[in-house]
């Protein structure tokens, strides 16, 4: 599953491909903390914000000379630390809530959980872990209370989201549609310097 660190350095050439009319996200194995390489097809409605902030949101943002499809502000990546606290940012202002990004990946895990206690390894899976070992260790050996507690009251929270925020698609891209409406937003009041 995709990291803050992979999204912050979304390659519009190498990473974003359109095949057979759909937008398909690809890491190599150097690019993921796995080292395992990633292929994902986006979801239709994901694929359209992200067609919608390329063309018509990107080009109003300083930077967009580079290749990344979250520009710093001199053409390079955005930094994940950046990024961060620009989502922390955006939860808190329209959810209420003080959430990271890593949460969206406990949260996936935590419907997969509840929906099915035997759906491990297909949480494993979609969270890309090299081993179901790492799940293992912190949601089925050591289920601590505080632990469940916090990812309950972190989804009750968010029961009035929109309901893709919810779903555990494949590559954590809930992520990445939430960020793009924000940019979206932030490109629109920003303009693009003479040059």
């Amino acid at each position: 599953a995709l990291r803050i660190q992979n999204l912050s350095t979304l390659d519009l050439d190498k990473n974003i491909q359109v095949i057979n009319g759909k937008t398909v996200l690809r890491f190599e194995g150097v690019e993921m903390k796995n080292h395992h390489a990633l292929e994902c097809e986006l979801p239709d409605f994901v694929a359209s914000h992200l067609w919608e902030f390329i063309e018509h949101h990107r080009p109003k943002l300083n930077g967009t000379e580079g290749r990344y499809l979250l520009p710093g502000k001199n053409g390079g990546n955005k930094h994940h630390s950046t990024l961060r606290a620009e989502f922390k940012k955006m939860v808190h202002r329209h959810l209420g809530q003080q959430l990271h990004p890593h949460f969206m990946r406990h949260l996936s895990t935590h419907v997969i959980l509840q929906d099915d206690p035997s759906n491990l390894p297909l949480a494993s899976i979609r969270l890309g872990h090299r081993s179901m070992e790492t799940l293992t260790r912190a949601y089925a050996d050591n289920p601590t209370a505080d632990a469940s507690e916090a990812l309950s009251r972190g989804a009750t929270k968010l029961q009035d989201a929109p309901v893709r925020l919810l779903e555990p698609t494949q590559c954590g891209l809930q992520q990445l549609s939430g960020a793009l409406d924000e940019l979206s937003k932030v490109a629109e009041k920003k303009r693009r310097p003479l040059v």
